[in-house]
């Protein structure tokens, strides 16, 4: 089977020739061939040499980035996605990271890097950390007069609630002066309490001790006087024993 080179059809129409003073360049492509000039290319088993076809030269348009070739880049064999999408994400991520970033964005982070740099260690908030952020959100909002009241508006609010917690932090040291002083204060109605509590507990352990003294001698004098008690009784009862026995002896020596 033998393959032929196809070409077009009829000759492409060429453009007007214009005087050498006009303005516009004539094209500088070359003119293609007609069918009738090409010939079917015989089959041959050798091993011909390849064909050099050329191609139109590109030319990009003035301000456009400069285009990188991708034909050095290496792809991976193994993606699913074919070798021209890959050229084309290639060329776009190339052209992407070639673009210069805007005026006012490198002259922030210039400013950022250049004030900042020395605080780099230390990144614990300050006021001076704060003013350098501040000014950056001014020039950024300079810089975008179109946002401006939203930026304003975002300002505002985180100005506020730095003011408030500078505020609060500021009452912190008076209140820590405070505490203390309520809680030397407190330690010293403490130790007041805690001795007059021990004073007053060996008063009443004396009392106690007196008290308890005087129970045991009170108890002992109830028991003796509880025996001598017993005793009268006994003996009274032996008194009227007697006496019953006296009165019957002088009934019966009367009769």
């Amino acid at each position: 089977m033998d393959f032929v080179s196809v070409g077009l059809a009829s000759p492409p129409p060429r453009r007007p020739t214009e005087a050498k003073g006009s303005a516009t360049t004539t094209s500088s492509l070359p003119p293609l061939q007609t069918t009738s000039d090409i010939s079917p290319s015989p089959r041959k088993h050798d091993k011909s040499r390849p064909i050099q076809v050329s191609s139109w030269p590109l030319t990009f348009a003035p301000g456009s980035p400069r285009r990188i070739p991708t034909d050095s880049i290496d792809h991976d064999a193994f993606s699913p996605i074919s070798p021209k999408v890959q050229k084309l994400h290639t060329r776009t991520r190339l052209l992407d990271d070639s673009r210069t970033r805007p005026a006012l964005l490198q002259e922030l982070l210039d400013y950022l890097h250049t004030e900042l740099d020395g605080e780099r260690e230390s990144r614990k908030p300050s006021l001076r950390r704060l003013q350098i952020v501040r000014e950056a959100l001014n020039r950024l909002i300079d810089g975008f007069s179109a946002y401006a009241p939203v930026l304003l508006q975002i300002r505002d609010e985180y100005e506020r609630a730095v003011e408030d917690l500078h505020a609060r932090n500021l009452m912190i040291p008076g209140l820590q002066t405070r505490l203390q002083s309520l809680e030397t204060h407190c330690l010293q109605q403490l130790s007041a309490y805690s001795a007059e509590a021990k004073a007053r507990s060996l008063v009443l352990k004396k009392r106690l001790a007196e008290t308890q003294a005087l129970l045991a001698a009170s108890t002992a004098e109830n028991a003796r006087l509880t025996a001598a008690l017993r005793s009268k009784k006994d003996n009274a009862t032996k008194a009227e024993s007697n006496l019953t026995d006296v009165q019957r002896s002088t009934l019966t020596l009367s009769e």
